[in-house]
């Protein structure tokens, strides 16, 4: 898989995890490789931001908003 390029996604069925619950039903979506921030007019942007930093992913206009969100996943490689 590469940035901008669509990919399989695995997330808990109704969008959220909580802690110190059961496990819940998960489903499989198809989904853009990167991140694509929501005040970007330009879609290749994804091919620069599929790498966050854990010491700036916070602070980047690119990242923060969706760090704020919870809306972040790691894919093991």
């Amino acid at each position: 898989m590469w940035p901008g390029y669509l990919g399989p996604f695995l997330r808990s069925a109704d969008g959220r995890v909580e802690d110190n619950e059961s496990p819940e039903a998960m489903e499989v979506l198809t989904g853009s490789f990167g991140l694509i921030p929501s005040w970007s007019k330009d879609s290749k942007i994804a091919r620069r931001t599929y790498n966050a930093r854990s010491e700036t992913v916070a602070e980047k206009p690119s990242f923060r908003h969706a760090w704020r969100q919870a809306q972040h996943c790691i894919i093991p490689a």
